[in-house]
This record gives C-alpha cells, structure tokens and sequence, in this order.
C-alpha cells in the first residue's frame, strides 16, 4: 500500500514539473506549444512503469547475488552446514534451500593420536532454514535488515546455549 501511494506521489511531482517546464518554456521561448493532459499523464505513467522496471531488475540481481554467495553458514557453536537453493514458487524469492548437511570441518585439529575433535552442535532442520531465509531477506531487502537483526541475533543465541 505504501508503494502505491509513493507512486501517486511520483506521478504527481513529475506532472507539476512537467507542466512548469512546459510553462517556463512557453514563456521564455514564446513558444506556442499546448500539450494535451493525456500526454502528461502517458509520460507520467511511462515514468512510474520504467521505475518499477528498474527495481524489479535491480531486486533481481540482488537475490541472484544473494543466492549464489550464500550456500554455508553456521548458526551460534553449531557445525558448519552447507545448502544449496532450487527453484520453489513457494520459497521465498522463487528458492528454497535443499540439501542442508554438515560441511566437512576445516577447523578440526589433528592430534598426534590421530583423534580428530569437532567443535559444535546439531540442529534443527526447520530452524536452519528460518535463519537462512531471513538472512535472505537481511540481505536482499536493505531497509528491513535493522528489524530482522536482533531475531538473527537472538536465534544464534539460542544455538550458543
């Protein structure tokens, strides 16, 4: 609803300016120039279909980027997990994360009675996906990152517990 009403707004300010321009054109050049109404509001509706076009492309590129860098993670002490993403109508931005085991540890430390030790813990299938998914949105959705941090934080938390 928000959005709606920015482009309303969009769509106005770009038809004042559009009619003073046409004004302070006239007068300055002494033109004798009449552009119809329906002609501002067809440039003022190109305006606003480009604009969306733009976010939309731009928001496409974002989850793309997204989506390609972040495929491991670890959540509080846990082990390090490693996913990949499918196409899903139903994920969220067209992707679900599938696949999700333990990664194999680089941080292990060999001693010399060749017993490997893993720090870490299990969890939870569900959760790992509800951290994946709104670390997505963290990082794809720019302004909403504040609101989604203190749950991120709070559910690494837990984890640590």
């Amino acid at each position: 609803m928000k959005q709606f009403f920015e482009n309303i707004g969009i769509g106005l300010f770009s038809n004042v300016v559009l009619a003073g321009l046409t004004f302070l054109g006239q007068n300055y050049f002494d033109w004798n120039l009449q552009i119809p109404l329906w002609l501002c509001f067809i440039i003022a509706a190109s305006i606003i279909l480009v604009e969306k076009i733009v976010r939309y492309c731009i928001r496409k590129c974002r989850i793309r980027k997204a989506i390609s860098t972040y495929n491991y993670g670890c959540f509080g002490n846990s082990y390090l997990y490693k996913w990949k993403y499918v196409k899903n109508p139903k994920g969220l931005y067209g992707y679900e994360p599938i696949g999700i085991q333990v990664a194999e540890s680089k941080t292990s430390i060999d001693t010399p009675n060749n017993i490997v030790y893993h720090a870490g813990h299990d969890v939870d299938e569900s959760k790992i996906k509800l951290i994946i998914r709104l670390s997505l949105i963290g990082s794809v959705e720019k302004n909403s990152k504040e609101k989604i941090q203190p749950i991120l934080d709070y559910l690494h938390w837990t984890e640590e517990k």
